[in-house]
């Protein structure tokens, strides 16, 4: 090809539109894509149009590519050995990208037979002819011929320029090529014939190296070869298409299933369609009709829920509606709309936003708003910005140790602005942010109403839903509307509550998607424009109404009314490829935008100019030049001037879009940048947030740092109590762990990852599968590797979590390791605590004498520890603890032996002294519950309500929530024994509930024989057979026996009282 453009113009002859060509910078590199829209938009007569689109696509590649060889007499492939497209190439490089694509082979039927019959200068002009066709056929309908193979011709629909209804152009250009070859010979008695292959996928677009030539273009994967053996299993004047294809198709074209048939190079047998012909215009009208009028409902009612909804927030009674749809639906949009309209009221407006980046983050959007609304800017040292948020904090006034809570939350030197935080548990800082963020919000309302906007709560991290748990629970009273807006697999625990309202948002009816259609084209004069089209591909969701249109803006300037109309009698495709399509359409449109788009992506949804800017190294004028087509195009939004400015993809999808279309290897590549940058340039948010930096070096294949950070952020969120998150960022590091080929190294850095994870799992609640699953893990570990000392610690943990978890035996056996271990371990609190589990096992077990013997020996040998040895292993003191138990043990043992009641009141009254005087709330809280239990065992309900009451209250003011559940079902037993039976059930159905929240089944069985016996007190015997039945249920696969014989004597009194309706009427 020539070198100027006025250079290949003069060669066709039509050097006079040279000016025209230049005016509008094209160039000879961009010929192959200008399409008959980009020259009809120069002016170009018709004529002239045709002859330039032949000779574009007759032209060789922009890369060096050596002319295609005469072709040999067999030609023609093999119907069974179809050709590999394009064939001998050895690697791809590193600037290739994932494309979707539709791709077309075409191939001159008889080519051999026409080689033997004709002169070979006749046949090398017919195939030039041939070639000529083709090409100005795929030309035409918006394709890019890729390769000429002798008498094959490889086409593709989507690139280098996507069209939203490339499958559907590539359709009409093969039915038009089975019209056109005939007419290349009209005078030959057999008329020459094609046939034609399609499919539709993924591919990767990429340099390859042809063997021993230079690079050209081409697309790589199953997709060409599909294509090109589906042109080999089609008759001659037929197109086989696959059944990906024929989907997006859909009832655009009459198509004939084909069966399914074997092909070589795939394992299963393949799908095939005949192609046949265009549907009609009114049968397509009629089938989307038909596909689409169920779907659509109004908004109005939507948005005057939401004015009422606000309307009574202002007048004080706060409350929250939750919007939940598809991604897409038009949830942000919404909640904006009340925005909008709320507009001229005075009111402040408050909004967060979630990622998906930060789900493992605490409090991530709260930071996120802060740092924003402060108005943080880069450069900006730890003085300043703490400056600036002591401004923005300042009305209303906020105290010191607010400010010092809301500093550490960002990450700014606080230790001088309140001391007294000094002396708070990381679990009460926590807390203290969170009711300190509650009140911020409520004294804002004080002034004027607030309108909170909540986006994306299917991203929300655990420590910002206890945030919203707690707004909820409060906002009533107070002038503020949350609104809450997620997808459908979030799941609220706050619907159903009074002052909440829930909207299920569903897709648009024909009429509201029209009008968004004719809003958006409102000023371009376009009468043309597919607006019924448009609608229909839509079905309703409006991120993909607004994108489509705008893609379709975008061609039908160019493209004239011809096009429209054909537009506008096509039939839906498929969503999510019509949505990929019609973006990537937008996209190749832009020129710089695959230089930002996939960087901006990887980052995450929002991003800063100054991080993109390190990463691309682009230099400013190119990069802001991209960054402004991108915000021009609707594709970000942008807050802020550069250098200081963000952006935020304005969809989710366009984000996703962005990135999947990066090849795996080059999505490392930028990952692992991205990783490096964070550390070099922004190592105090690294400081802050560790699992930034960490997730990227996860996707760019760097384990080891990736550990690193991984743990660093565990142990931070640990250090903050934020246990859910902590169990995540563990969780990835031992995803990253497990691939190590260094087994020695892999073996000990998991050791220390699930030690840690020990600790973080204690918030699931005890007798979680998952805390039993990872000290089992842990176990294996240590047990190879001889660490007796650490297996001790093991086995203690494994002999509480399946004790906990009503698995006694299970729980025995590990006792009983435990105790053979203490002669090998210098530590002289493990012999206590083995003497202490092995008797909580044979009290649970009902082996009471035995219980009883091993707690005497745990209280004697605990005499000779002191409490702080045994801190390490256990929470509690052992000698209050085996104190207690052991008197419950004797309690239970009077069904048999009378004489244990005396030595139980003493075993009582010496627990309880020691509990009163344990110096150790945790300690007294565990054996006022068991004392609880014990009087009730006994029978003394009085002493079991005193000391179930002082239980619960230790246990609320201090967050036991074991013991407060334990203790509220001896409460409720008591309450309905000492009189006030209605209140005690319903109290001890309470305490059963949130006893059974903590995940544990050791005393289920025994808190439903309390609730039998209470209803039985009660004379509600059906109700008593039920808890009875619940009991067994409860007791099902666990091995806790305690308390069967007193299960027993419920049984027989319930079975001795009267009828269950003879007694209930006669209460």
């Amino acid at each position: 090809m020539a070198e100027s453009i006025g250079e290949w113009l003069s060669s066709l002859g039509l050097e006079e539109y040279t000016a025209r060509f230049s005016e509008q910078r094209i160039t000879v590199d961009i010929l192959r894509e200008l399409s008959e829209a980009d020259l009809e938009k120069l002016g170009i007569p018709l004529g002239d149009r045709k002859r330039l689109l032949r000779a574009i696509a007759s032209a060789p590649p922009p890369a060096a590519t050596p002319p295609a060889p005469e072709p040999p007499p067999d030609a023609s492939p093999p119907a069974v050995e179809a050709p590999t497209v394009p064939g001998g190439f050895s690697d791809v490089t590193a600037s290739g990208h994932l494309r979707h694509l539709t791709v077309v082979f075409i191939d001159l039927v008889g080519s051999t037979a026409l080689s033997a019959e004709l002169d070979l200068e006749d046949y090398k002009n017919l195939i030039r002819r041939y070639h000529d066709v083709c090409a100005q056929i795929v030309a035409g309908h918006g394709g890019y011929v890729a390769h000429f193979a002798g008498d094959g011709v490889l086409a593709y629909f989507g690139y280098p320029t996507a069209q939203e209804d490339d499958p559907e152009r590539a359709a009409l250009a093969a039915l038009a090529t089975l019209r056109e070859v005939p007419m290349i010979a009209p005078e030959r008695a057999e008329p020459l014939a094609a046939r034609v292959g399609i499919a539709t996928g993924e591919v990767l677009i990429g340099g390859l190296v042809y063997e021993g030539l230079e690079t050209i273009r081409a697309a790589v994967g199953e997709i060409p070869n599909l294509a090109a053996r589906l042109q080999a299993l089609a008759e001659p004047g037929t197109v086989i298409v696959s059944a990906e294809t024929r989907r997006l198709l859909g009832n655009a074209f009459v198509c004939d299933d084909a069966g399914r048939h074997p092909l070589k190079g795939f394992r299963e047998p393949i799908q095939t369609y005949r192609l046949r012909e265009v549907r009609s215009a009114a049968a397509r009208f009629e089938a989307r009709q038909r596909g689409t009028r169920t779907f659509f409902v109004n908004r109005e009612e939507e948005l005057g829920q939401l004015r009422r909804r606000w309307a009574r927030a202002v007048e004080g009674h706060g409350n929250v509606v939750l919007l939940s749809g598809e991604p897409g639906i038009g949830k942000s949009r919404l909640a904006r709309e009340l925005a909008d309209r709320a507009a001229s009221e005075p009111h402040l407006r408050l909004m967060y936003q979630c990622s998906a980046h930060y789900t493992e983050s605490p409090l991530y959007p709260v930071a996120a708003h802060l740092e924003f609304a402060a108005r943080f800017r880069a450069g900006d040292g730890p003085e300043e910005k703490l400056r600036k948020l002591s401004a923005l904090l300042a009305e209303p006034p906020c105290s010191a140790t607010e400010l010092t809570l809301f500093a550490r939350l960002l990450g700014l030197p606080h230790e001088t602005a309140a001391p007294s935080l000094a002396g708070l548990t990381a679990q009460q800082v926590r807390n203290a942010t969170i009711e300190a963020l509650v009140g911020r919000l409520f004294k804002l309302a004080e002034r004027r109403p607030v309108l909170v906007l909540f986006e994306d709560l299917h991203w929300i991290d655990p420590t910002t839903q206890e945030l919203l748990d707690l707004l909820v629970e409060r906002v009533d009273g107070h002038r503020v509307l949350m609104i809450c807006t997620f997808r459908q697999e979030f799941m609220s625990s706050w619907s159903g509550l009074p002052n909440v309202t829930r909207i299920e948002i569903n897709r648009l009816g024909p009429k509201e998607s029209a009008a968004i259609v004719t809003n958006l084209l409102k000023g371009h004069g376009l009468e043309h424009t597919p607006l019924e089209a448009i609608v229909s591909k839509t079905d309703g969701v409006p991120l993909f109404i607004e994108e489509l249109t705008k893609a379709a803006l975008d061609a039908a300037e160019g493209d004239g009314g011809q096009d429209g109309a054909r537009g506008a009698a096509t039939d839906p495709l498929s969503l999510p490829a019509t949505l990929r399509d019609s973006l990537m359409a937008r996209i190749d449109r832009l020129p710089l935008a695959d230089k930002v788009m996939p960087v901006g992506a990887a980052i995450g949804r929002t991003f800063s100019h100054r991080a993109v800017s390190i990463v691309t190294g682009l230099p400013a004028e190119v990069l802001n030049e991209a960054l402004r087509m991108l915000v021009s195009a609707d594709l970000l939004s942008q807050h802020g001037v550069p250098p200081d400015a963000r952006y935020t993809f304005k969809h989710a999808l366009v984000q996703d879009i962005a990135y999947e279309s990066m090849l795996k290897s080059r999505r490392r590549a930028l990952h692992g940048r991205i990783a490096e940058v964070l550390e070099e340039h922004f190592p105090d948010l690294v400081e802050r947030r560790p699992e930034m930096a960490a997730q990227h070096c996860s996707k760019a294949g760097q384990p080891r740092r990736a550990i690193e950070l991984w743990e660093q952020a565990a142990r931070a969120a640990i250090a903050r109590s934020a246990n859910s998150e902590a169990i995540a960022h563990l969780t990835a590091a031992l995803r990253e762990n497990a691939s190590d080929t260094d087994a020695a190294r892999l073996v000990a850095t998991e050791t220390r990852l699930r030690e840690a994870l020990c600790i973080a799992l204690e918030a699931r609640g005890w007798g979680s599968e998952d805390i039993t699953d990872n000290l089992d893990r842990l176990h294996d570990l240590v047990a190879e590797h001889g660490d007796e000392a650490k297996l001790f610690t093991i086995l203690h943990g494994l002999c509480g979590e399946h004790l906990i978890a009503g698995r006694a035996e299970l729980a025995y056996d590990f006792a009983q390791k435990m105790m053979a271990l203490t002669g090998h371990v210098a530590d002289p609190a493990c012999p206590v605590l083995g003497q202490h589990n092995l008797g909580m096992c044979c009290f649970m077990l009902g082996r009471f004498e035995a219980a009883i013997e091993h707690f005497d020996e745990a209280i004697r040998l605990r005499s000779e520890v002191p409490l702080s040895a045994l801190a390490h292993y256990y929470v509690a003191d052992p000698e209050v603890v085996d104190n207690a138990m052991r008197a419950w043990a004797l309690a239970l043992m009077c069904d048999e032996d009378p004489s244990a009641g005396v030595r139980a009141r003493e075993a009582v009254a010496r627990s309880r002294a020691l509990s009163e005087r344990a110096g150790h709330d945790f300690s007294s809280a565990y054996g006022f519950s068991i004392l609880a239990s014990v009087e009730q065992s006994l029978g003394d309900a009085n002493a079991a309500l005193e000391l179930a009451t002082r239980a619960r209250q230790l246990s609320r003011r201090d967050g036991f929530t074991y013991w407060e559940a334990w203790s509220q079902i001896v409460f409720g037993w008591a309450m309905t024994m000492t009189g006030d039976r209605s209140l005690g059930i319903e109290r001890l159905r309470a305490g059963l509930e949130k006893y059974r929240a903590t995940g544990s089944r050791q005393i289920l069985g025994y808190g439903q024989a309390l609730l039998a016996d209470a209803l039985l007190k009660d004379m509600r015997h059906t109700e008593a057979m039920a808890a009875l039945e619940a009991m067994d249920e409860a007791h099902a696969g666990i091995s806790v026996r305690f308390y069967d014989r007193r299960i027993e004597a419920i049984r027989r009194a319930l079975a001795d009282a009267p009828e269950a309706g003879d007694a209930e009427f006669e209460r």
